[in-house]
């Protein structure tokens, strides 16, 4: 009798290390734009408003219309990571780097998506201590976000902007490779 206990013991703390404790939830998801050619606005939509950004569908006002197929429904928004760069120890954006920002803009300041909050993070790797990592990223993150509010009109109270530093790295700090993947700047669509 213990053996079964034991065995249904188990079987339940692995249950509930999978439901309870997330995988590394900062990079499952992710879309990384930094790789290749980056992305484009179709792209930056499809991952960021995944349903096209629009409401669903009500019957008259009396609540959500039934669902046909629950496989029809739209994917949750991603975070994406994107295709921005600064020099070491600046919040100043390269220019190269504009027209990636702009593709990213087009899609915010599309009617179909001027009611969801966007977040803006910025984040680094290990290098350096925790408390200029994380002014660095807000300062980055900040950045992104002046840039954007000046070149489309995007409404500031649906735009904000955070530093997380090096609290949420999704590869290894331990290799220059690593390091590089930390440093990024995500955007991530908050809903409505």
């Amino acid at each position: 009798m213990k053996r079964a206990q034991y065995i249904l013991m188990l079987a339940v703390l692995g249950l509930w290390s999978v439901t309870v404790l997330p995988l590394d939830s900062h990079s499952q998801a992710l879309k990384d734009c930094r790789e290749g050619s980056g992305c484009t606005a179709a792209d930056l939509a499809n991952t960021l408003f995944p349903g096209g950004g629009r409401e669903r569908e009500t019957m008259r006002g009396l609540g959500p219309a039934p669902q046909k197929e629950e496989a029809s429904k739209p994917a949750a928004p991603a975070p994406v990571a994107l295709k921005v760069e600064f020099d070491t120890n600046s919040d100043t954006i390269r220019p190269q780097y504009y027209s990636d920002l702009n593709e990213l803009g087009k899609v915010l300041a599309q009617p179909q998506h001027a009611a969801y909050h966007i977040q803006i993070e910025g984040h680094t790797d290990s290098i350096g201590s925790e408390q200029r990592n994380q002014v660095l990223s807000k300062k980055r993150a900040e950045s992104v976000k002046r840039y954007l509010l000046q070149h489309f009109p995007i409404k500031r109270d649906n735009l904000s902007a955070v530093g997380y530093g090096k609290s949420q790295p999704i590869a290894s700090n331990d290799t220059p490779e690593g390091r590089s993947k930390n440093r990024r700047v995500q955007v991530v669509n908050l809903g409505q």
